[in-house]
């Protein structure tokens, strides 16, 4: 049974990533979607890192650290989820926009449910089967009223095409399967604390990444663009919600609720988005959209009805 906390934490990472890519997006257009995952991560870990290290410092603070096998998930998880899933995502993200490259994230709920199933044995209760059906149909009919609206599209960047789509599909089932590796750690240490589990998978997510830059010579001119006033705004606006305050609430989701249900809600950022659209590129709210987001609610309290 899903714990509340999970739930909340999950309605918390879909605004946070929905706040992510609108920056994210912006400098990638000017550095590079690779340079943007390697600064994003860099500075998520060093963040993560000095958080961790001092509530273990502190007595009353000091967290539960995983255990060598649960270390090894998380790995396992950050590498497959963040550094190979979000690579995709981000050149997925150049190239399609940020709101068509979050779309594209809805099928991973769908992997992470049937792959949890079928590898840690979670069991979904029929109210919420039914809760997450609701909100797959709430985020499918905002994309059918997004690509109803083609005048406002058009002033959004990025635009459709094959490499985009592909980009988005494989980073969508990434990060379902990151998703229940990292479920896989609370399983068999339930006791692990969130924060130390983030710093442990987006650590080794960062490690992975920067290994490129390291053998080909490059880590001076990825540095370097941090100098660009708009990029190094970008970077750390995209940094604080996505990576560092979006992931802990992923993290720790998964502490409290399944993975199915934990993918799902984090996967309504396209609804969360569409607002946030709306004021950055001056495009309307229109009331097909508004039902949607009615219809999502829905969806998240029949998965939170506690029968």
């Amino acid at each position: 049974m899903d714990d509340l906390r999970g739930v909340i934490l999950s309605l918390f990472t879909a605004a946070a990533w929905a706040v992510a890519p609108m920056a994210f997006a912006s400098a990638g257009r000017c550095i590079g979607a690779f340079r943007v995952n390697l600064l994003r991560i860099a500075i998520a870990s060093i963040v993560l890192a000095l958080f961790l290290a001092i509530t273990c410092v502190i007595p009353a603070w000091r967290p539960v650290l995983p255990r060598s096998t649960e270390v090894l998930w998380l790995v396992i998880s950050g590498v497959c989820g963040m550094a190979v899933g979000d690579a995709m995502y981000y050149s997925s993200l150049i190239l399609l926009g940020p709101r068509r490259a979050l779309q594209l994230l809805t099928i991973s709920p769908i992997g992470s449910a049937l792959l949890a199933w079928g590898w840690l044995g979670e069991t979904l209760r029929p109210t919420e089967l039914a809760g997450i059906g609701v909100v797959l149909a709430a985020i499918a009919y905002a994309i059918y009223v997004e690509r109803a609206a083609e005048g406002d599209l058009q002033r959004e960047p990025g635009q459709v095409s094959n490499l985009g789509v592909v980009f988005g599909i494989f980073a969508a089932l990434f990060g379902g399967a990151g998703a229940v590796l990292a479920r896989q750690a609370f399983t068999s240490q339930p006791d692990l604390n969130p924060l130390a589990a983030t710093a442990v998978r987006v650590g080794s997510a960062g490690l992975a990444l920067w290994l490129v830059p390291l053998v080909t010579g490059t880590i001076g001119g990825v540095v370097r663009s941090m100098a660009d006033r708009h990029v190094r705004s970008r970077i750390l606006i995209g940094s604080a919600a996505g990576p560092i305050f979006g992931m802990f609430c992923y993290v720790a989701a998964l502490k409290y609720a399944k993975a199915g249900t934990v993918s799902t809600l984090s996967s309504m950022s396209p609804i969360v988005i569409i607002p946030l659209v709306a004021w950055r590129y001056k495009t309307r709210v229109r009331k097909r959209a508004i039902a949607a987001a009615v219809l999502a609610v829905a969806g998240v309290a029949l998965i939170s009805w506690q029968p």
